[in-house]
């Protein structure tokens, strides 16, 4: 595996006990550390050499430590070193009514579909500053596991892929605060496995693994595209 192919077959396999290959928990900032530890076992010697060089850029060991990255600066000013016009590449919404993905939902090339491609690019490009390349390697753990968590690539009625939408889980409503998209990112996954703080998992990823090992490695152009609709009725 190439550094190029490092991580589609990761987001795929976090059934975790569900016994399905689509994801059935989700992405806060331990379900994204879960998605980097699966893909970085998967990692051919290469590959993992050279995620090791882009790590150590920044005194890091582990993907798990880079994979919400994208996240924190996205909500911080850009005075302050932030890039809050990125908090689009986390998301595509498709309705839940179409019949997959289409360009117009993707607005000026600025959505999670349109973007992981370009990042996989620069972060195969052995000729690109090896800066540009960790900032990319940041991106594309991270986004794959945000593709393939269902909320982050549907919507209905302008629901904001159900940040809109409140809802209680096992009684459980964060005082009127909890919503579905918030559920999918990190309730389901706190509940199911008792885990709320990482990076010591209370969950056993040798499941995921072996299954990860029977998927197709590559990353393909058009990949992100055929990822996006999974999550979609039917």
């Amino acid at each position: 595996m190439t550094i190029r192919m490092v991580l589609g077959c990761a987001a795929l396999v976090m059934g975790l006990g569900a016994g399905a290959a689509r994801p059935a928990l989700a992405w806060g900032g331990n379900g994204h550390a879960i998605v980097a530890d699966i893909a970085e076992a998967r990692l051919s010697p290469a590959a993992a050499r050279q995620v090791d060089d882009l790590l150590a850029l920044e005194g890091h060991r582990t993907m798990d430590q880079i994979a919400s990255w994208p996240d924190s600066i996205g909500h911080i000013p850009p005075e302050r070193g932030g890039a809050p016009e990125t908090l689009p590449w986390h998301y595509v919404d498709i309705d839940v009514a179409a019949p997959g993905y289409a360009a117009a939902d993707c607005p000026d090339g600025n959505c999670v579909v349109a973007r992981l491609p370009d990042l996989l690019r620069v972060l195969g490009d052995a000729h690109a500053p090896r800066a540009k390349r960790l900032a990319a390697l940041k991106w594309v753990v991270h986004l794959v596991g945000d593709i393939h968590q269902p909320l982050h690539a549907a919507e209905r009625d302008h629901d904001k892929g159900g940040n809109m939408v409140k809802v209680s889980y096992f009684g459980e409503t964060r005082n009127g605060h909890l919503n579905l998209h918030s559920l999918w990112d990190e309730g389901i996954l706190e509940h199911e496995t008792g885990l709320t703080t990482g990076p010591h998992y209370a969950i056993d990823l040798a499941r995921a693994r072996q299954e990860a090992a029977i998927l197709n490695d590559a990353i393909t152009p058009g990949q992100a595209a055929a990822w996006a609709p999974q999550g979609l009725p039917g």
